[in-house]
């Protein structure tokens, strides 16, 4: 009788590994469950990429400048998947004026702090905004929040409709998001 699959067992077990495998098959279903949603995401992209979509809108123009400026375009026609929450022309035209001098000053790692704070890596669509309340943004973390039929973020609305791509999601909002550091 071969006692190495008897000694390799008690072995596990004393080092508290025995569910290692099950845990090990747990993660690639969640990893499975992840890739078919990001599928059918993907499945229902209006557009190639974020940065065709926001130029698409029309109300983004603000947003597409100061993407521009800061470079950061590339992170918007990549293969991603990102998740925007956009700032349409309307929020960057209500910022105070000492905050408006970050898309206009001479500072471009202000701005792209500023711009990154806006952009969460993955996918976060509509149906899920209510499963995490502190998304980590490319520069800081946010606070998601579900009040009279709707969701905020930092305070700002999210639009109830998405714009859907190939490379993410983007969630049209009614103000610019500034990290806790530029107020």
């Amino acid at each position: 009788m071969d006692k190495r699959p008897i000694l390799l067992t008690g072995l596990l077990l004393s080092l508290g590994l025995a569910g290692a495998p099950a845990q090990a098959a747990s993660l690639d279903q969640q990893q499975q469950r992840h890739q078919q949603r990001h599928q059918s995401v993907r499945e229902q992209a209006q557009y190639d990429t974020q940065l065709q979509a926001l130029k698409a809108q029309g109300n983004f123009t603000t947003l597409l400048d100061g993407l521009e400026r800061a470079g950061l375009t590339g992170l918007l026609t990549g293969n991603g998947p990102h998740t925007l929450f956009a700032p349409t022309d309307d929020a960057f035209a209500r910022m105070p004026d000492e905050q408006r001098r970050i898309l206009e000053g001479d500072d471009v790692e202000r701005l792209r702090k500023l711009l990154r704070y806006h952009l969460l890596p993955g996918l976060l669509p509509g149906d899920s905004l209510g499963m995490i309340e502190h998304p980590q943004a490319l520069t800081g973390q946010l606070t998601i929040r579900h009040a009279d039929d709707h969701y905020t973020v930092n305070g700002a609305d999210i639009a109830p409709s998405q714009i859907v791509t190939r490379n993410g999601i983007i969630h049209p909002i009614d103000q610019v998001l500034v990290p806790y550091y530029e107020n």
